[in-house]
């Protein structure tokens, strides 16, 4: 029906006296056109037998739920009265109707039925009433106890308000005589089972009660067998039951899983995109991920379902705490409770806001609350440690753990968090111990299987402490390490807490592995991270900076610095220091002017045509990531703001702007109280000096245009030999684009092929910073100096190469040479390195 039309007979509908029950009596119509307009979805092909009930059945499965609707209009008397009750119940539920469901629902004529009974305890449920839905679900068990859906929901609905009594005994329901149904299972598999449903209910009950009961602990069969209930009830029972695809996913992401647990959730919303509990499922995994936009494109299909959907809202405070809009996160927090004053999950979310803004008083009584609602929950707890952790604020969220694990000590997520936590604070026989117990409950949890991995590989490394950091590395892949990793560091903590007025209250721990996929299991709790560091709280890991299992070599000094920045910038602000921020003074730390080729000419555009991020806009784009450029672009404007703050406001600015985050204060405050600007003011100040700066970068369309003219034409004269002339051209083309890497090259090989190192030089010194892998650049321009007898610049850049590659036993060849010529006893040191470097490269080449 076109929505013009449809739009006229709402309308009419509303100027006839239909009352408006709330807001805006303009905007009534659109409301109503989106409720009535059908789903902009392909059209669904069924059989032509199919009566209206089972067309609207299929619609509503489908996610065609205001088509379902539509279609049952044109019901008769005839029609299975039950049947349209649920399926107009179930598309008004998903619309938001839930007042509507519940009406149809008590209808006399359906209401003693069973299915329309589990469809009034999950509306009741869903609505934060357990009370309510445990009073109707003790009823209907009583009246059908042979009722297996309604059984395991009364299982569940009885834990979430702690009453692990009642759980249990509907659970042993499931597993002893004269059900005994894992027995059957066990021996006669799906033939055991009526159909998908009651499968995939005992499924369910079956691992709620060995969670419960500790049935997993030791027994890694029993968990597979609980997966292979749900992919035998959607695979061989019946193809279209997507709740046995929802149960698997739940199974998957609570075992640490949660790459398979996309795939089910995505075989679910290929047969209905409009699924309220696979999406809210996604959109959690996404949030998880720090993945905020694909969250918010969720939150956004929902209300287009429903726009007062309180799992919308639940996402939405989810995504404001992700983006650090913590004050925002506690005003909406307290707009859903006035609606659902007694939801447990928003409760959490506003502890986790307000103590995110120092408030410890607002989340000691909010999670009073939660203790008044249910004495024994523990996913408040968790929800707030978890936010805590994510900011690397390890000393209150280990105590919330505690209190969870003391609380469910079945449940695994509190006790894989507080393994996290000790990981991250670098107290590995913490997380053993922890990781151990978890993984004693939960043997198929890959994410405490893989922490664990790596902390057996962990425990064999080599230790060296100096004054202020501690190195773990694998003595036999890395004992360079302690050569030049720790000398060099213990000079970058005097410059960088100098910088900072700010020095940690621990010694830092740099953990050095051998491979890549142990440093990402370290990282990230699974394979497939392609960084080269990372850090969180006190502690720095790394992939070793050489060729075999690892991402090559690289310069392993900037990568470091860059690292430690991070960690003082999060000691200072005690985790609070925005991304945009941290990275930005991270970047300004590598003392370069930029990392990549490609920047300059796209940082120009943005700079010149105004369309720089806002400081909001840059935190946001870490997290979605739009094109390939994003990251690094972020990298570098925040880079930008810390050269714009220290050139307009001096150097105490940044020390005042950390001081502010650390504070609690959002961008606004924190923006104001370092510069005296709000940030109204300050952002279109930046983005004036940032247009200035770029002003003669060269890269408008006439002088760029003059740019490639100049330097094809040397190119031209490169190819016919015509060498000085050759200089001539691209010496002009390293005016007009002072910051294109491209002229440097050709002119630094001209100098060098016409025995002209000195004029070489300085083009060569001017790509160095941008070589974070190569160090053949570093080697020549040491070589040059040595050449004219200047020994200290010969040593600087031969020292140079060696940060670059320090796995490179020609580069420590030529500093051991310097270093002779020098008198430096620290010649023998590089002579016993390069030797033990290229027996190394030996033994590995011949190994079979």
């Amino acid at each position: 029906m076109p929505r013009t039309f449809l739009r006229h007979v709402v309308l009419l509908i509303l100027s006839c006296g239909v009352p408006c029950v709330a807001g805006n009596l303009q905007s009534w119509p659109d409301r109503w056109v989106d409720f009535f307009a059908s789903e902009d979805l392909p059209k669904l092909e069924y059989p032509v037998y199919y009566t209206p009930l089972e067309r609207a059945g299929a619609q509503c499965r489908a996610g065609r739920y205001r088509l379902a609707l539509a279609t049952l209009a044109g019901t008769d008397g005839k029609a299975d009265a039950v049947g349209v009750a649920l399926v107009k119940a179930d598309a008004l539920a998903a619309l938001g109707r839930s007042g509507s469901a519940e009406a149809i629902l008590a209808n006399p004529e359906v209401v003693n039925d069973a299915r329309v009974g589990q469809r009034q305890a999950q509306l009741l449920l869903n609505s934060g009433d357990n009370a309510g839905a445990l009073s109707l679900l003790r009823k209907l068990v009583a009246d059908r106890p042979q009722s297996m859906p309604a059984r395991v929901m009364l299982a569940e609905a009885a834990l979430a308000v702690g009453d692990q009594a009642t759980a249990r005994s509907n659970l042993d329901w499931f597993i002893v005589e004269p059900q005994s149904l894992l027995v059957k299972w066990t021996g006669q598999g799906t033939q055991a089972f009526a159909d998908a449903e009651s499968l995939t209910s005992f499924g369910r009950a079956l691992d709620h009660w060995a969670e419960l009961t500790g049935e997993f602990r030791g027994n890694p069969s029993l968990v597979q067998t609980v997966l292979d209930i749900f992919i035998k009830a959607y695979d061989q029972m019946d193809r279209e039951y997507l709740p046995a695809h929802l149960a698997a996913a739940d199974f998957l992401i609570r075992h640490g899983n949660p790459a398979d647990a996309q795939k089910e959730l995505s075989a679910v919303l290929n047969v209905n995109p409009n699924h309220v509990e696979a999406m809210k499922m996604l959109a959690e995994l996404a949030i998880r991920n720090r993945q905020v936009e694909s969250g918010e494109q969720i939150v956004a299909q929902l209300r287009r379902l429903d726009p007062e959907s309180v799992t919308a809202d639940l996402l939405d405070i989810r995504c404001l705490l992700l983006r650090r809009q913590y004050a925002q996160a506690m005003q909406a927090s307290a707009q859903v409770l006035e609606r659902r004053p007694g939801n447990i999950e928003v409760l959490g979310l506003l502890a986790s806001a307000q103590i995110l803004l120092r408030n410890e008083a607002g989340m000691t009584a909010t999670l009073a609350r939660v203790d008044k609602i249910n004495p024994h929950d523990a996913s408040a707890y968790v929800a707030v440690a978890d936010q805590l952790l994510s900011r690397y604020q390890h000393h209150p969220a280990e105590s919330l753990y505690l209190k969870a694990i003391e609380r469910a000590p079945f449940w695994n997520a509190p006790r894989n968090g507080l393994g996290v936590l000790y990981t991250q604070a670098g107290q590995e026989d913490k997380a053993r111990a922890v990781l151990e117990a978890a993984r004693q409950i939960d043997p198929f949890n890959l994410e405490t299987t893989n922490f664990l991995r790596v902390l057996d590989q962990m425990q064999a490394f080599h230790r060296t402490e100096t004054d202020h950091f501690i190195f773990l590395y694998s003595a036999d892949d890395d004992p360079i390490v302690p050569l030049y990793f720790a000398p060099y560091m213990e000079r970058v903590y005097t410059e960088v807490t100098k910088d900072f007025r700010h020095a940690p209250k621990q010694k830092t721990l740099i953990e050095i592995f051998p491979t890549a996929a142990a440093f990402s299991v370290r990282t990230a709790g699974m394979t497939g991270l392609e960084s080269f560091g990372a850090s969180f709280g006190p502690v720095i890991s790394a992939v070793a900076p050489r060729a075999g299992e690892t991402l090559g070599k690289f310069n392993w000094a900037r990568v470091l610095r860059h690292e430690f920045t991070h960690v003082m910038n999060m000691s200072a602000t005690d985790g609070r220091c925005p991304r945009w921020l941290t990275e930005g003074l991270a970047v300004w730390q590598e003392k370069v002017a930029y990392r990549f080729d490609w920047v300059p000419p796209v940082l120009y555009r943005a700079a010149a045509d105004g369309k720089l991020w806002g400081v909001r806009e840059m935190e946001q784009r870490f997290a979605s990531q739009k094109s390939p450029t994003d990251g690094e672009m972020a990298y570098m404007e925040g880079l930008w703001i810390v050269e714009f703050l220290c050139e307009k406001h001096g150097p105490d600015a940044i020390v005042k702007l950390l001081a502010a985050y650390g504070q609690g204060l959002e961008d606004e405050p924190a923006i104001k109280q370092a510069t005296g600007q709000t940030l109204a003011e300050f952002e279109p100040a930046f983005f004036s000096w940032a247009r200035q700066r770029v002003a003669n970068w060269g890269y408008d369309k006439a002088t760029a245009e003059k740019f490639k003219a100049a330097f094809d034409e040397g190119e031209q004269r490169l190819k016919a030999s015509l060498f000085q002339q050759a200089i001539e051209s691209f010496l002009i083309a390293s005016k007009l684009q002072p910051l294109n890497p491209q002229p440097h090259r050709r002119l630094a090989g001209l100098y060098l092929k016409l025995k002209q190192p000195q004029l070489a030089l300085e083009h060569i010194q001017w790509l160095i910073p941008l070589e974070l892998q190569d160090n053949r650049y570093a080697k020549r321009v040491a070589r040059v100096y040595q050449d004219a007898h200047d020994l200290t610049k010969a040593i600087e850049f031969a020292g140079t190469a060696v940060q670059i590659d320090p796995f490179d036993p020609l580069a420590h060849e030529l500093l051991a040479d310097l270093y002779t010529q020098s008198d430096s006893p620290l010649a023998a040191q590089e002579r016993d390195v390069a030797r033990l470097l290229t027996e190394r490269q030996k033994a590995k080449t011949s190994e079979p």
